[in-house]
């Protein structure tokens, strides 16, 4: 990653969004990534495109007492 923007080159490719995908959950990853400066910048790369959204803000909420009729999508809506 020092010599390159993205993983394959000078653009994101599906290569760069199947592997960051893990850097967003660092309390399963359970090590300091602050030493790994080329991979953070990469990851902050990832997160500056248009249209990124953080995993957690991807994934479907619970449904709570004060929203009575919210409903959860169901899976290849």
């Amino acid at each position: 990653m020092a010599s390159r923007t993205f993983i394959v080159g000078s653009a994101p490719t599906i290569a760069d969004i199947s592997m960051v995908g893990y850097l967003y959950y660092d309390e399963e990853t359970r090590f300091d990534r602050t030493s790994f400066t080329n991979i953070q910048s990469w990851a902050k790369r990832i997160a500056e495109l248009p249209g990124w959204a953080h995993p957690y803000d991807l994934m479907p909420r619970a449904i709570t007492a004060d929203q009575p009729t919210a409903q959860v999508p169901e899976a290849g809506r």
